[in-house]
C-alpha cells in the first residue's frame, strides 16, 4: 500500500488517495508500507516490490489510486501521480515522481 508523509501538529504516515488534493500528498513523500504498521514494519522510499500476482500488466505506469492501492488506470478525477511501473507478473519499481497533475 502506498502511503503519504503528512506533516502536521501530530505527523503520520496516511493512506494516499488520488481524492485527496491536499498540497502534501500531492507533491509531498509518498512511501510504500513494508508491513501493516508503517511505525513498526517501516516504509520504503523507492525499490522493487515483491507482489505475487498483483494482476496489473507489465511496463504500465501505475499511479496513486483508492485507499493506497495503485492503479494503472489514470485517475480521471483528483490528481495523477506516478508511482512507479509494473516489472513483471509479480515486482512493481516504486519510484514516485515529484510530478502531478491536477484532473478537472
Amino acid at each position: 500500500m502506498v502511503f503519504y508523509w503528512r506533516q502536521s501538529t501530530s505527523p503520520q504516515w496516511v493512506q494516499a488517495d488520488k481524492d485527496d488534493t491536499s498540497v502534501s500528498q500531492k507533491g509531498g513523500l509518498l512511501a510504500w508500507a513494508l508491513g501493516s504498521d508503517p511505525d513498526v514494519n517501516g516504509m520504503m522510499l523507492q525499490g522493487f516490490v515483491a507482489l505475487d500476482g498483483h494482476g496489473y500488466t507489465t511496463s504500465m505506469p501505475l499511479y496513486v489510486g483508492d485507499n493506497g492501492n495503485p492503479t494503472t488506470t489514470t485517475p480521471g478525477s483528483g490528481y495523477a501521480r506516478i508511482i512507479g511501473y509494473v516489472v513483471d507478473d509479480d515486482t512493481i519499481y516504486f519510484d514516485p515522481s515529484k510530478v502531478w497533475v491536477d484532473i478537472a
